[in-house]
């Protein structure tokens, strides 16, 4: 099920664009491993639990704010306090943490006084807050700061690529994106540049392509680093105009309208949206003004659209 907002109101499509939850909720996101955490309450009281697919809580709406859940846990916040429950409501340590990141790959990065370190899926601290920053795990690594510059650990907390990055992105087919001196390049797991540094930004690899800006515009490279798809999408703001593959299709600007592009760089749906999400089962999110938004299939035809 899509996720839909009509008149200030939430609710879910099927694949065919059929209401199959109507729209009753303040606000809510999309369903993962089955529940989808949902905002009831009216303006200012509003509280989040999780629904299942008849649009019933599961667990009653009690929080502040709630994510999706991964790897059968998700965050939550009371009062400002963050912790991980399970598919009953339970909670998976005593413990209220100052922020968490979702799980991935049997770890969930959490923050106490003001350090991060890494919980497993039983609730025992495998990594120590330490860091002044935590990303989620990606292919066995981690970026995390420490101090200013980020590096990347193993998932027992191992130091594998040393802090000397100023910015750092998650792995993806071997590589990640990492920034120094201003500029983006590529490395391997063991930190080696495999795509020197010369892009002034970068996102991680998708379907062997990556997003790079170079000279104000957005193009794509293949993982040996040459120009697939040559460096033409701009943003009139200068802001990203570029987004990673899904489905063998990117969301790339034109000036002031998004469309999207094939792994040739054809551009199969065209620069008619404001805003664009990636595919996600054969659908994509997308609005062709800032109120109003529904979701396409790859022929960029909409299955459903509406006022938000």
């Amino acid at each position: 099920m899509w996720v839909v907002a009509t008149r200030g109101k939430y609710g879910y499509i099927n694949r065919q664009g059929r209401m199959v939850i109507p729209p009753k909720f303040d606000f809510a996101w999309p369903f993962q491993e089955g529940l989808a955490s949902a905002w009831v309450g009216g303006q200012g009281h509003s509280q989040a639990g999780y629904i299942d697919a008849t649009g019933n809580f599961a667990i009653g709406a009690r929080f502040d704010d709630a994510r999706g859940f991964n790897e059968g846990l998700a965050a939550v916040q009371i009062g400002g306090q963050w912790s991980f429950i399970d598919r009953t409501g339970a909670r998976l340590t005593p413990e209220d943490y100052e922020n968490l990141r979702d799980f991935s790959q049997q770890r969930g990065a959490f923050r106490m006084k003001t350090k991060w370190g890494y919980l497993d899926t039983k609730g025992t601290i495998v990594i120590s807050p330490q860091y002044s920053l935590a990303g989620s795990f990606s292919e066995d690594l981690a970026w995390v700061f420490h101090g200013s510059h980020c590096g990347y650990i193993g998932l027992l907390g191992n130091l594998v690529i040393s802090f000397e990055f100023d910015r750092c992105g998650e792995f993806s087919q071997n590589l990640a994106p990492v920034e120094a001196e201003g500029r983006w390049g590529f490395v391997d797991n063991e930190g080696k540049y495999r795509i020197q540094p010369r892009f002034s930004n970068a996102l991680s690899f998708s379907e062997g392509l990556a997003a790079v800006e170079r000279r104000g515009a957005w193009g794509y490279i293949n993982t040996a680093g040459h120009f697939v798809i040559r460096p033409q999408f701009f943003s009139l703001n200068g802001r990203q105009a570029a987004s990673s593959f899904s489905e063998g299709l990117a969301c790339v600007r034109r000036r002031d309208k998004w469309g999207f592009i094939d792994h040739n760089g054809t551009m199969v749906i065209p620069p008619q949206f404001v805003r664009c999400g990636n595919f996600q089962h054969g659908l994509a999110e997308v609005c062709d003004t800032p109120t109003h938004c529904g979701y396409i299939d790859d022929r960029g035809k909409y299955i459903w659209a509406g006022d938000r």
